[in-house]
């Protein structure tokens, strides 16, 4: 999986990074950022339609998903809390 685009090392961006909007402007956890709810809802949308259906999808997922998850628990165990969203390059909790 390319980290090029809208994939990250933390889950899927919110914006891929070749986008000329990339965190431009001063809202830029909207630019970029690694949401919670994009990934729950594209992890949701490839467990109900695609990881049955297409073998290719079952690497994205699970790669997805453990994503995801290691870094939000590992921030939880840190911070003590959960955060919404995470810097793409980092993983740092944003808010």
């Amino acid at each position: 999986s390319s980290q090029k685009g809208l994939w990250s090392e933390f889950g899927i961006r919110s914006l891929s990074i070749q986008d000329k909007a990339y965190k431009v402007g001063k809202d830029r956890m909207f630019t970029g950022s690694v949401w919670v709810d994009i990934n729950y809802l594209t992890l949701r949308a490839i467990k109900l339609h695609y990881l049955e259906k297409d073998e290719r999808f079952k690497d994205i997922y699970f790669n997805l998903r453990k994503a995801v998850i290691n870094n939000v628990c590992q921030l939880k165990e840190r911070d003590g809390y959960f955060y919404r969203n995470y810097h793409d390059q980092n993983g740092e909790g944003l808010g």
